[in-house]
């Protein structure tokens, strides 16, 4: 009459296997995308302590520069390494241009055009040589 045959179980089917793929495929996705973003965190965490350095670098920088560039320093520089002196009111004098001017040509002195050419080839070779 009936034939009772034990049904077997297949653990290892096609679409289990395919099942199984496509899960273990979605986790090393996530997986590679976490992975990823804590690469990015730790780069931009890094460039953040950079640009920090660089702004207290730049901002010391800014001092230096306002602390030379103030009068007492540049006068302190002036007196103390170039030897300059600070002039008095008596020392001040006044020239008035008002009046007209004139301008006087000085004449040529005669030259030898010969002798001209020749020093001014050689000074073109000492200029190109230096």
């Amino acid at each position: 009459m009936g034939k009772s045959k034990k049904a077997k179980k297949k653990y290892f089917t096609p679409l289990t296997v395919c099942l199984t793929a496509v899960c273990m495929l979605l986790a090393a996705f996530v997986l590679n995308g976490y992975i990823s973003l804590n690469e990015l965190t730790l780069k931009n965490a890094s460039s953040k302590r950079a640009i920090e350095e660089l702004q207290s670098d730049n901002s010391l920088l800014s001092i230096e520069i306002e602390r030379k560039n103030s009068l007492a320093s540049i006068e302190q520089i002036a007196t103390e390494q170039l030897g300059m002196v600070k002039l008095e009111s008596y020392r001040i004098h006044t020239v008035n241009l008002a009046g007209g001017d004139s301008v006087e040509i000085a004449p040529e002195k005669e030259s030898n055009p010969f002798l001209d050419g020749v020093v001014n080839s050689f000074n073109i070779l000492y200029e190109y040589l230096n």
